[in-house]
């Protein structure tokens, strides 16, 4: 295999597999964002598909409410998927355009019911989903002493579909031998869409497989609108008891900032930052007549990503990877997004020159921490405070990819 053979094979390698070691397990509500990484695909047409699936085993200790100490522990179930779509073409020369799909934005965590967080949260969910064109065009940048230069301008936008849920429980069973009351749900469910869009630049000599990228992505405004159903509170039915609610917030700014190299035949090299401007979700307050006292305060924090790897050719038609991701929790007095390490490994098989299979899997550790009481919280559901050890993460991601000139 040829020097320029190697870099370019390994490098396509890594693409297939970025997902999964880079933030689809990062902080705030960010699975990974809009990854533009198959636009890049040095094939005429390429149609992809990705799914990855992780799961936070997560456990909080000593919950505190409003002062009282409890010793009660609650498992946390926060699994979810990202799934990924694209179909990428090469329009003229020197013009790719990508089309793609993704959920890369949500939170998920159920807390179940009859515990002494229960009046906090039961399930809590967010949902998107991403419609977006993202292209560039390509032009020479020269040529260096390992090979011509290419620079690239890229620019697109996205449709963004969002939806919020969460419930919470009325009552708490009581401690025994006291009889347990029949505890009620209030659920609360809010809809949204918006619009972003990104810019950014890359530069390229592809006969070593080296290519740095600088991508800006804006923010979306959200301003939900939906219900807030109490009827659970009174032991009336669903529905019996409704209020119109609306929460006004974002999903905020971002940048990724892209690194990698040929280090020497059918090696590579590559280091992947990205920054999320958390921040802006500080305290947000549920517009609702009959409850001014609703609120959700996550208290975030920036989100930062670092991803730093190895890919390997193995033979003509396997290649590997292995990649050590840090992310900086956004928790800061409350939540459990603590910061996290994970540890993952990618393998790609091209069955023939049209189809490629990746698979690839990850460890990491959710690191200990604490949430405390809020001092001026707008809702008093949200006055508690707890601890949470070292626990485990998992994933799993796989994909296929079909590639025509």
């Amino acid at each position: 295999m040829g020097r320029n053979t190697a870099f370019k094979s390994i490098g396509l390698a890594l693409l297939t597999t970025s997902v999964l070691s880079t933030s689809a397990m990062a902080g705030g509500f960010d699975r990974g964002g809009v990854n533009i990484d198959q636009l890049f695909d040095t094939d005429r047409f390429t149609a992809s598909a990705q799914y990855t699936y992780v799961d936070p085993r997560r456990t909080i200790n000593n919950i505190n409410r409003s002062g009282l100490p409890l010793n009660s522990s609650v498992d946390v179930d926060s699994s979810y998927n990202v799934q990924r779509y694209g179909l990428k073409a090469n329009l003229a020369d020197g013009v790719d355009c990508l089309a793609s799909y993704s959920n890369g934005f949500g939170g998920t965590a159920s807390y179940g019911r009859g515990n002494i967080y229960s009046p906090t949260s039961v399930d809590f969910e967010v949902k998107s989903r991403d419609y977006g064109l993202t292209c560039a065009y390509q032009f020479s940048a020269g040529t260096t002493s390992v090979g011509d230069a290419f620079a690239r301008i890229i620019v697109g936008g996205s449709y963004l579909e969002a939806e919020g849920f969460q419930s919470r429980q009325s009552l708490l069973f009581g401690a025994p031998p006291a009889t347990p009351p029949t505890p009620g749900l209030g659920i609360f469910s809010i809809t949204d869409e918006s619009y972003g869009w990104r810019a950014g630049v890359a530069y390229e000599i592809p006969d070593i497989a080296l290519r740095a990228s600088l991508v800006y992505n804006s923010k979306y405004d959200l301003d939900f609108d939906g219900t807030q159903d109490i009827s659970g509170f009174f032991g009336a039915p669903v529905g019996t008891v409704v209020f119109p609610i609306q929460l006004n917030t974002q999903i905020p700014q971002s940048i990724d900032a892209k690194f990698q190299t040929g280090i020497r035949e059918g090696t590579l090299g590559f280091l992947n930052l990205r920054w999320q401007d958390w921040s802006q979700l500080d305290v947000l307050p549920v517009l609702n007549g009959s409850n001014p006292n609703l609120a959700l305060e996550p208290g975030f924090q920036d989100g930062y990503t670092v991803t730093a790897g190895i890919g390997q050719v193995l033979t003509d038609n396997l290649a590997a990877r292995v990649a050590l991701t840090w992310d900086r929790g956004t928790s800061t007095v409350s939540g459990t997004q603590s910061d996290t390490w994970s540890l993952s490994a990618g393998l790609r098989y091209d069955v023939n020159e049209n189809v490629e299979f990746n698979i690839g899997g990850a460890v990491g550790i959710l690191t200990s921490g604490n949430s405390r009481q809020l001092a001026n919280s707008i809702d008093p559901s949200n006055n508690n405070a707890y601890t949470y050890d070292n626990d485990m993460l998992y994933a799993i991601s796989t994909g296929v990819k079909f590639k025509f000139n």
